[in-house]
């Protein structure tokens, strides 16, 4: 045997003999743990999906409870709701509540945008100006106080601004906390002002009527001025509370200049199946609380009225809407005929009574 191959050998042997339980293992820790039954410690972050899940948890169980709670409670609005007898006309329910109307919808107006609604309508107004179940003055801040003249480029000469107001209101208490709040606002534009507690199906004096002061100038060499109608009317969340809408609106067709406008405001049915299930629903009990129908159908009540649509405006799901309308030519043809036939007959009555009185007085 080789020299080498002896060395080989002795070293191979030796290494055989040393115990395996001293050799240093490579894969063994080069920590010992100072509780060696304790579990190693968690990664970071790993807790993190636990504590998302929890609240997610949480979360949807409250809501399922909610959504519950809130099913039961509607059902429940809904069979008592229909259970309820209340008449056409709920006017009279704004008498209860007058001093709190104001609080009761301020935030839900300005919420849902439709103090914007009024800024934008009212801003139309001009001339004489007739308000038709005005409330307690939701729309005071926003009437363009004052009338202007101008000249367009083509030389047509146009108004803005409001000349006189008569307000109307049927209900007292309504119409006293819209006075004092115009009172208190702006007292000196009060003498162009006239606020008459009655329902707009009632005789509405005319301008001419109402302001003498502004139409007691001599016009053709006489002194008699000829009656004026109203140039604007503006009626803003009533049509809910009146028995007949159509016919109201009718009659409001009969109080303007055939040039005038009526600026409508209104909340009704929507043009979505579903919102107009659940107005349908509530409709009684809410109209016996607030005294508004929610659910009526204001495109076709102003189609009905007879009045020509000019431009209409809806949003809030088809809930919400406003309307610029005239009268017709047609309309106001027919209640040129009317008034002639009235007449005739009035004073066809009147022959006829003169002549009997004078038979029997022979």
């Amino acid at each position: 045997m080789s020299l080498n191959a002896r060395t080989a050998a002795t070293s191979f042997t030796r290494r055989m003999a040393i115990p395996r339980s001293s050799q240093p293992l490579r894969f063994a820790s080069t920590t010992t743990p100072s509780n060696p039954a304790s579990k190693p410690a968690p990664k970071p972050g790993s807790k993190a999906p636990t504590v998302a899940y929890t609240i997610l948890g949480t979360f949807v169980f409250t809501m399922s409870t909610y959504a519950s709670y809130q099913y039961v409670s509607y059902k429940r609005a809904v069979e008592e709701s229909q259970k309820m007898e209340v008449p056409l006309d709920v006017s009279d329910r704004y008498n209860k509540n007058a001093r709190t109307f104001d609080e009761e919808v301020d935030w839900t107006e300005w919420a849902s945008g439709i103090n914007g609604d009024r800024k934008k309508l009212l801003a139309m107004c001009k001339g004489n100006i007739l308000e038709v179940s005005c409330g307690t003055g939701r729309n005071l801040p926003y009437f363009p106080l004052g009338e202007t003249r101008s000249v367009t480029k083509e030389g047509r000469g146009y108004t803005k601004g409001c000349r006189t107001i008569t307000f109307v209101d049927q209900s007292p208490e309504m119409i006293e906390v819209a006075r004092e709040k115009f009172e208190k606002q702006h007292p000196e534009w009060m003498p162009r002002t006239r606020w008459l507690a009655q329902s707009a199906m009632d005789h509405i004096p005319l301008p001419t009527e109402l302001f003498k002061f502004e139409y007691n100038r001599p016009v053709n060499g006489t002194t008699a001025f000829p009656p004026r109608k109203f140039d604007t009317v503006i009626e803003t969340m009533g049509l809910c509370s009146v028995p007949d809408p159509a016919a109201y609106l009718n009659r409001l067709g009969q109080l303007i200049e055939p040039t005038g406008q009526i600026l409508l405001l209104e909340h009704g049915r929507s043009d979505r199946k579903w919102v107009n299930k659940i107005l349908d629903d509530l409709a009684p009990a809410h109209a016996n609380k607030h005294g508004c129908w929610w659910n009526r159908d204001i495109e076709s009540i102003v189609k009905e009225s007879g009045l020509t649509i000019v431009k209409s405006y809806r949003h809030h799901f088809g809930t919400t809407m406003w309307y610029i309308l005239r009268p017709n030519e047609e309309f106001i043809a027919k209640q040129e005929q009317k008034k002639v036939e009235m007449k005739g007959a009035a004073e066809g009555e009147e022959e006829n009574k003169k002549k009997s009185s004078g038979w029997l007085s022979r």
